[in-house]
Formats: structure tokens, sequence, C-alpha cells
């Protein structure tokens, strides 16, 4: 009796923790989301020629900026910062 309680418990201790890793929350999708249109909006910048290539990387450099300082990334960063 007492091995079968001692094992449940080390099932649950151990099965809890696991249920956490599962998928990716809201903010996660978010950052995923966001990095997906980044990557598709320098693809195109890199594909475009002349001054509409230069604007172009010039708005992907800008949101890069406001995602690392705070707007998306921050999650990533700062990992136990509050």
């Amino acid at each position: 009796m007492k091995r079968l309680l001692i094992a449940a418990l080390t099932g649950m201790t151990l099965a809890l923790p696991l249920s956490g890793i599962g998928a990716p929350d809201e903010t996660q999708k978010q950052i995923i989301q966001r990095a997906q249109e980044a990557k598709k909006k320098l693809a195109a910048a890199q594909a475009a020629q002349g001054p509409e290539r230069q604007k172009m990387m010039q708005e992907h450099m800008s949101e890069h900026r406001m995602m690392m300082q705070g707007g998306g990334m921050q999650g990533m960063h700062g990992v136990g910062k509050k």
C-alpha cells in the first residue's frame, strides 16, 4: 500500500511539470507570428530595387528595433525580469 502511494505521488510529481510544456501560449504565438511577418517583409525588401528597397529596409529595421525594445521580444530576452 505504501509503495503504491509513493508510486502514485512520484508519477503525479513527474507528470504535472510536463503538462505546462505542451503548446505555445498566446504570447509565444504572437511572437512567432511577428517573426514570420518580419521575415516576409525582409524578403520583399531584399527583392525590391532602388528607393523602394531602401524604404522597406528602413521600415524593417525600425520594426526590429521596436521589437527588441520590448514590443514583442522582451518575453524571450527578459526571462525572469519584472
